[in-house]
């Protein structure tokens, strides 16, 4: 759950997702598009990870590549596609419509949606969590 939380703070901190896109077709290795940080919305999330398997671990680990690794304990890698808006990795399901990412677990009915504008409308309940973010964010109105 701590895990959870830490990237939870780390995307959102960071807006929708704060690596650049390669431009759709590029080699897994091409530098960024020119896309500023924060930018990457939710069609650009599903061109930069569908081409193939290879590209799609390469995708995340350019976005998790920003973080500072001693707080991002592990990379994240897609497992499969659900569906053409739902894409599973190891620990999270990411739901992807046209205006956003939608991060859900399931098993612990946990919701978040990480719009453009970084609107993270529902958080876990755990104070200490909680405490440090309405530290950072005092704006946030916590809804269970």
């Amino acid at each position: 759950m701590l895990l959870s939380c830490v990237l939870l703070s780390l995307i959102h901190a960071f807006g929708a997702f704060g690596a650049p896109a390669t431009s759709p077709g590029a080699p897994p290795g091409a530098p960024p598009a020119a896309t500023a940080p924060g930018e990457l919305c939710a069609s650009d999330f599903l061109a930069l990870l569908q081409p193939n398997p290879r590209r799609r671990r390469a995708a995340l680990r350019r976005i998790t590549a920003d973080f500072e690794p001693s707080r991002v304990p592990m990379a994240l890698e897609i497992l499969r596609f659900q569906t053409q808006q739902e894409v599973v990795d190891q620990l999270w399901r990411w739901l992807v419509a046209g205006t956003g990412v939608e991060l859900a677990d399931r098993e612990a009915a946990y919701e978040w949606l990480m719009g453009r504008d970084g609107a993270l409308p529902r958080v876990p309940a755990h104070r200490a969590f909680w405490f440090g973010w309405h530290a950072a964010w005092p704006e946030t109105r916590l809804a269970r």
